[in-house]
């Protein structure tokens, strides 16, 4: 177990809090599971395998239902206060976080399954995405995949050093990932292909684009989580700032 979650005198409470840390890796793990699969689905036109992606969704969802329990009992029995209570909730949000990014996963699944379904219905071969296309939509999936996977072995190290280079700009991963997506983006309209396959490949990279973003999310919580700093909406925060009360000046 992380030091972020022991040191209390009563152990019983750092073991649920643990437990309930162990269970949201789980549902990031199967969460990146779901997209390595969603991937290969994309890479290999397994439209059988794509179907499974989507009927796995229900594990995800059930083991949302068991954290968000635990958590509720967690609170309920131990009336948790200050940075255990602050723990807590950072990690009931962080659920909320995996369990969309299982969803991508799924919208992915069912984006493929409808561009295969559009192609079969259209006599003209030549609206069919192109090879190149086909592994570019792969690669940035992949990067996509391993910025997550990234942002969660940082939730399980609480690694603050390494939660602070994917809040950065200058994060390689991210910064691959930006690249393939507008290039990719750029090739996609300048094929010429169907105005409905265009839609679907926009949604495919929104989606993406989502799933990098859901990890900058786990990331920024791993901060709050080992130094309770609030690093997300620096400008909302500065606003925020110049509107509290100012105390009073002594004389």
């Amino acid at each position: 177990m992380n030091q972020a979650f022991e040191g209390h005198i009563f152990k019983r409470f750092d073991q649920e809090l643990g437990h309930i840390h162990l269970l949201i890796l789980e549902i990031g793990s199967l969460a990146a599971y779901q997209l390595r699969r969603v991937a290969q689905a994309l890479k290999e036109a397994d439209l059988e395998l794509a179907q499974q992606v989507i009927a796995k969704d229900d594990m995800v969802d059930a083991l949302e239902l068991k954290i968000d329990h635990a958590i509720t009992n967690l609170v309920a029995q131990r009336n948790p206060m200050a940075r255990d209570l602050r723990i807590i909730m950072t990690l009931h949000k962080l659920l909320t976080d995996l369990e969309r990014v299982g969803d991508a996963a799924v919208t992915i699944a069912k984006i493929l399954i409808q561009l295969h379904a559009e192609d079969n219905s259209d006599s003209e071969s030549d609206n069919a995405l192109s090879e190149e296309s086909i592994n570019d939509l792969c690669q940035v999936c992949h990067q996509a995949t391993l910025v997550f996977e990234h942002a969660m072995l940082v939730l399980d190290n609480i690694n603050i050093e390494e939660a602070k280079r994917i809040t950065s700009k200058k994060h390689p991963k991210a910064e691959k990932f930006s690249q393939q997506q507008q290039a990719l983006m750029a090739q996609i309209l300048a094929e010429h292909y169907p105005i409905q396959h265009s839609i679907q490949i926009a949604l495919l990279l929104r989606t993406l684009e989502r799933i990098r973003d859901h990890a900058l999310n786990i990331a920024e919580f791993t901060i709050y989580i080992a130094q309770g700093e609030d690093i997300r909406h620096p400008n909302a925060l500065a606003i925020l700032s110049e509107q509290s009360p100012k105390a009073p000046e002594s004389n």
